[in-house]
């Protein structure tokens, strides 16, 4: 403000100083901006451009980070987005309640000590995160809460939901939990869908039907009594 004044006085330094402050309120962030900037068309696609490498993906995090640092980093920020407590003890009770030997594998899911199992989905440009997965036995559990997975007991296909960033119907939230299922699938991996409802409605159950049929897995590997 101060050199605005002594450059064009008191009354024109001023009318200037606020109309520097409002342009850079939306400076390089707001479409006006971009516009004013590039004219119409050119202006609208830089906007395009800047969110682009604005927005949290896989792509943008190795961009600054390279691909290991980057890669890790984005499956923190997305493991961050998913923690769910209710999954969380319902899988701190399958492992306690699993043989010691069991214990001694590598199990994956979202809590202080351990991260969510993953792998990159190259054709999306993409992390897919699993809730429970014994990488050794190629087993995993994925645990559906009602509302975010939209159970179909209670929700119908045309249902639409703001789903994190974007709206989705029940049925594309469906179809996209079938394909996530199949990328592990694919790896030969067993998968086992829990539904938040069947877990509240008997959790002593269905923790003893997660742990007998990793038990069964075991078996099925090892040939173990």
């Amino acid at each position: 403000l101060e050199n605005m004044i002594a450059r064009h006085g008191e009354d024109e330094g001023k009318k200037l100083f606020e109309s520097y402050c409002e342009r850079q309120s939306y400076a390089g962030c707001a479409l006006e901006y971009f516009i004013e900037k590039y004219g119409e068309e050119a202006g609208r696609e830089k906007y395009r451009e800047v969110n682009a490498q604005k927005v949290q993906s896989l792509e943008n995090y190795i961009r600054k980070y390279g691909e290991e640092e980057g890669t890790e980093r984005y499956r923190q920020f997305m493991q961050g987005q998913a923690f769910s407590k209710v999954a969380h003890n319902f899988f701190e009770e399958i492992v306690a309640k699993l043989p010691k030997e069991l214990q001694k594998l590598d199990i994956y899911f979202n809590s202080d000590t351990r991260s969510e199992y993953y792998i990159v989905d190259k054709e999306q440009n993409s992390i897919v995160l699993y809730d429970f997965t014994i990488p050794a036995l190629k087993f995993c559990i994925e645990f559906n809460g009602d509302y975010w997975h939209c159970n179909p007991n209670k929700y119908s296909p045309d249902y639409v939901i703001n789903h994190h960033r974007y709206a989705k119907t029940a049925g594309e939230l469906w179809e996209l939990d079938a394909k996530k299922n199949a990328l592990l699938q694919d790896k030969g991996f067993d998968i086992h869908v829990i539904w938040e409802y069947d877990y509240r409605k008997d959790m002593e159950g269905t923790v003893k039907k997660c742990v007998n049929l990793i038990l069964e897995k075991r078996r099925g590997i090892y040939g173990e009594a």
